[in-house]
């Protein structure tokens, strides 16, 4: 819109049924003008953790629509229900604009959407695979985020703070030996093994979900240690 000098978001979550109390501390952005956003299987962020690049999945930059101001916000994956002292992977989110215009600021009315919270599941049947992340982008292709997943017959065995839960390869000194280990506990879990993990979004929006997928390719040769090779497969477009 012309005259629009710039554009702030401020936004907060809160658990379900409640309203926001923006005289708490909350998040506020500046919104970008022309900015450059990724199109096609775009960045990734590890869930949780650090960010990883990876060479082979494509992506190409496209401007943002003229005049149009956008922000990649990341949702929490659960927040803290202070009334329960439990955390809610299903809660709101809670956001308005402050709109600057020759020199005037005007709030817009606050927008609520509910987020909430699906466990995808990938069934390895033949004992082929080393390990899994989902690979899932809410709306379109523009910030893809990785997700680890874990077995529950891993969890189960070794507990949830195990030295080799699959989102603590992505932090270990020699990623390597992580592999070798990880592979060997793997191999004496009992098939099929359901590798799962969770997504969230906004309810009722599109969500684009695959799978980077780790295999061990058999036979190898004897006395090496398996040899492997990792696709992204199975894109699929789902409703939360």
């Amino acid at each position: 819109m012309p005259g629009i000098n710039e554009v702030v978001i401020h936004y907060t979550f809160t658990p379900q049924f409640q309203m926001p109390d923006w005289r708490l501390p909350h998040e506020v952005r500046r919104m970008e003008k022309n900015a450059m956003v990724k199109q096609g299987l775009g960045g990734m962020t590890l869930n949780g953790e650090e960010s990883v690049a990876t060479a082979q999945v494509s992506e190409r930059p496209v401007s943002a629509p003229p005049n149009a101001r956008a922000k990649v916000i990341k949702m929490p994956s659960s927040i803290l229900n202070q009334a329960t002292g439990k955390f809610d992977e299903n809660y709101l989110f809670h956001f308005f604009y402050d709109v600057w215009s020759n020199g005037t600021v005007s709030p817009t009315p606050v927008f609520t959407e509910a987020i909430v919270c699906q466990e995808i599941e990938l069934t390895d049947w033949h004992g082929n695979v080393s390990g899994v992340c989902a690979h899932w982008s809410v709306y379109d292709g523009d910030a893809f985020v990785y997700s680890p997943t874990e077995t529950t017959d891993f969890i189960a065995r070794y507990g949830e703070d195990a030295p080799l839960r699959s989102h603590k390869f992505y932090g270990h000194d020699d990623r390597n030996w992580f592999t070798r280990a990880k592979w060997a506990v793997v191999q004496q879990l009992p098939l099929p093994r359901r590798w799962r993990t969770k997504v969230w979004g906004p309810k009722g929006a599109p969500l684009i979900q695959g799978w980077h997928i780790g295999f061990v390719d058999q036979p190898s040769p004897p006395g090496e240690f398996p040899r492997g090779h990792e696709e992204w497969t199975g894109y699929t477009v789902r409703t939360l």
